[in-house]
């Protein structure tokens, strides 16, 4: 009871350390479950220890690259036939992307398909909720997620079902298997069976020819894996033959274990670094304003200890109630940060990019329940133990705090904090905008694309082209095999002995694409013929050409590739995460079937919605509607958008906390100091006399904390922008902006209670 009553007596004070802990809980409760979330990826695998997936490393040009998940599609079989008493089962997967999918007339998008063979589930370790594994050896057939049934037919058994993808191919339903979780490097929606990689997707496979698979093996026993890649080479020869130097081009396989894949990425360990270190910031920073209003309270409830102790209560009486106290307030604190969730789950979502049920779970929640743990013997026992300590001749004495030294370091901290976190901010601000509004090498306004093929019923791509181009909204139309943001083939360079000098990045587009996408050229011109070839100034750089590029023809392993008629201006066919890569644009006159890329007049719905009605009057079989290229492109950094919401809120929540922790401590300074300012001015000096001589006293730690602050920002900044092949430079003078601004800040907030207090 005597908690409850200091809870009301002392009901600002309290109301102060409530808002500091539930903002602080708020943030850094978010910031470490998704931390936890992190270091949970790719464990909903049953036995996971035992899964691994297989690495090709690829020697090419006499250069070791860098281990990639890719496998020829034969590999995993051959291995599991080689390798029997080791190896007990393996799979192969052609991942396809997104599709989207028609069910009757509803349309579902963007769901994730694979192509799997008959030993997926079980090499996976995955649940099959309704049918057999074996269907996946039977073609058209399809199994769906627990969730995507649901959506498609409710409770009715949708076994049988049929599934338009895309509009052109129809599949049946065969099974149905549980959700993969969101903390799941490789989740899909749908699994289609592996002989339609061939059948209806046109795809050969074999050895030494298109290696865009996946492969998985499951040992039966987790060691087996390091004694069966020992084994390795012997068995890479076999099927791959020895290391041709004259070629240039060696493979060699190795095993991950899909359980440290994920969070052995330096990226992600970047990534959890940060997050823990903002959340440790954002707690610390609260705790610390707690503790710094609880000792500012001493002066006035000294005597009141000293009664109780007069009446019996003992030392160890007084710790328990101020460890009661801050309990209470703790568990007030947390309720009210779920209510906060609750209430703001769409825009917290949206923040972090996981669902709220995902982010909380028992795998997950240990990490959140320890830091609360912490922070409740941060906050309570430090505070307990001054309180009881204190003697029970107080009560007989007026109670002078002469020291503030307690003070200062809890200051000097939550100041460098807030320094930090803003400094980190406007990095993150400024990398963010100029991903983009980058250089691109061409003009991504108004493009939208959609994918076609072709086939010999249809009315053909030049009538498709002239249809759209009568339209007055479309300026004009390309078409390419695929996008120029991603879906390239890897194709190789030979020089004229036929050694393989580098895999470049090729696409085949026909004379009205680069044009359409206003790609700008070096040198040279567009092609205007089959059998011209553009190639990008990375190209140029690694063929060390000396005497000219135009003119020049380029070969490749199995083809030629043209005669090169233009340089294009290097520009990112993925994002600014990966480092620019030869690029040859292989001209042809006309294409029969991939992507059409459109630039309009503007980027309207109206617009869109105009030519999108008139693709549905040509094909109205088809799925073909127009997608922003400027937003997919928007996309690619949608991680970096959220993680910069992210840590704008750490930096709201540190900013609140530490200037209610700053008011409070030029309030006590005033009230502590009250006769010697009394005595100021009766001596002449003036109000402004007083406001420097405080100002004086903050500045002289609050100027060092900025200076650990800042310095603390542009090491953290450089090592998050080491993620970025295209990045910002970071300069002595935007930090120092940041130091001044936070110096600002804190000036305003002290003249602002020294003229209230007045």
């Amino acid at each position: 009871m005597y908690s409850i009553r200091m809870l009301v007596l002392y009901k600002r004070l309290n109301l102060i350390k409530f808002i500091s802990l539930t903002f602080g809980l708020f943030i850094g409760i978010i910031l470490f479950a998704r931390v936890a979330f992190e270091l949970s990826f790719d464990t909903h695998y049953k036995e996971s220890d035992r899964l691994f997936s297989i690495y090709c490393d690829y020697t090419i040009g006499g250069k070791k690259g860098t281990p990639v998940p890719v496998v020829y599609s034969p590999l995993p079989a051959a291995m599991m036939e080689k390798f029997p008493d080791e190896i007990e089962s393996a799979t192969v997967i052609f991942n396809w992307g997104k599709c989207n999918i028609y069910e009757g007339n509803r349309r579902f998008e963007n769901l994730g398909l694979i192509f799997a063979d008959t030993l997926f589930f079980h090499t996976m370790g995955l649940d099959l909720l309704k049918g057999d594994a074996r269907d996946l050896n039977t073609l058209n057939a399809v199994f769906i997620s627990a969730s995507l049934a649901k959506q498609l037919y409710g409770d009715n058994d949708p076994v049988g079902k049929v599934l338009d993808m895309n509009k052109n191919m129809h599949s049946v339903v065969k099974g149905v298997f549980r959700d993969i979780p969101e903390n799941s490097s490789f989740r899909y929606d749908l699994i289609g069976a592996f002989i339609g990689v061939r059948a209806e997707l046109g795809r050969e496979g074999g050895w030494k020819g298109d290696d865009s698979y996946r492969g998985y093996v499951r040992f039966r026993h987790a060691g087996d894996a390091e004694r069966v890649e020992s084994r390795l080479p012997e068995f890479t020869k076999s099927y791959l033959g020895e290391y041709d130097e004259s070629i240039g081009l060696f493979h060699e396989y190795l095993f991950r274990s899909v359980t440290g894949i994920y969070k052995s990425n330096k990226d992600v360990k970047r990534m959890t670094g940060i997050m823990s270190l903002l959340g440790v910031i954002i707690l610390l920073v609260a705790a610390l304003n707690y503790i710094l209003i609880s000792l500012s309270s001493m002066p006035a409830r000294v005597r009141m200890i000293g009664i109780y102790k007069c009446n019996g209560a003992s030392g160890l009486d007084i710790f328990n109630l101020f460890m009661l106290e801050a309990a209470i307030l703790l568990l007030i604190s947390v309720a009210c940060m779920i209510l906060i969730m609750v209430n703001l789950r769409g825009v917290i979502e949206d923040m972090i990019g996981v669902s709220l049920t995902s982010l909380f779970t028992w795998n997950t929640l240990w990490l959140p329940l320890l830091m609360v743990f912490l922070l409740f013997l941060a906050v309570a026992v430090f505070p307990a133990i001054l309180f009881s300590r204190i003697p029970v001749n107080q009560v007989f004495r007026r109670h002078k705090e002469n020291k503030r030294s307690w003070k200062r370091p809890l200051l000097f901290v939550q100041v460098t904090s807030v320094c930090f976190v803003f400094g980190f901010l406007c990095v993150i601000i400024l990398q963010y905008k100029q991903l983009l509004n980058r250089n691109l090498g061409y003009n991504p306004t108004h493009v939208f694309f959609t994918v076609k093929n072709w086939d010999e019923s249809d009315m053909g791509i030049s009538n498709f082209k002239r249809e759209l181009l009568q339209l007055p909204v479309v300026e004009s139309v390309g078409t390419s095999l695929s996008n120029i943001t991603n879906g390239y083939s890897g194709s190789s360079v030979i020089n004229n002995s036929g050694y393989e000098l580098f895999t470049a990045q090729w696409n085949m587009v026909d004379t009205d694409y680069v044009p359409a996408m206003k790609i700008r050229l070096k040198e040279g011109r567009n092609f205007l013929v089959s059998g011209e070839i553009l190639v990008n100034e990375k190209l140029v750089s690694l063929m060390n050409w000396n005497d000219g590029v135009l003119g020049k023809q380029l070969k490749g392993k199995s083809f030629e590739y043209g005669t090169i008629v233009g340089v294009m201006e290097d520009f990112p066919i993925h994002s600014a995460y990966t480092e620019v890569k030869p690029v040859i644009y292989q001209g042809v006159e006309e294409m029969n079937s991939g992507v059409v890329t459109l630039r309009l007049v503007d980027s309207k719905p109206q617009t869109v919605g105009k030519v999108n009605k008139k693709i549905a009057e040509i094909y109205p079989q088809e799925d073909m509607r127009l997608t922003s290229l400027k937003k997919v492109l928007e996309k690619q950094y949608d991680s970096v958008r959220k993680f910069r919401n992210s840590v704008f809120a750490a930096t709201l929540s540190v900013l609140l906390i530490t200037l209610m922790g700053l008011l409070g401590y030029v309030n006590d300074e005033i009230r502590r100091r009250s006769k010697e300012i009394a005595i100021r001015k009766i001596n002449g000096a003036t109000s402004w006399d007083i406001l420097h001589l405080i100002i004086t006293h903050i500045a002289s730690y609050a100027i060092p904390a900025v200076l650990v602050g800042v310095g603390l920002s542009y090491y953290l900044g450089q090592q998050w922008l080491g993620q970025f092949e295209e990045k910002i430079e970071l300069n002595i003078a935007l930090f120092c902006l940041i130091g001044l601004g936070t110096l600002l800040l804190l000036v305003i907030s002290v003249v602002w209670k020294s003229t209230v207090f007045r």
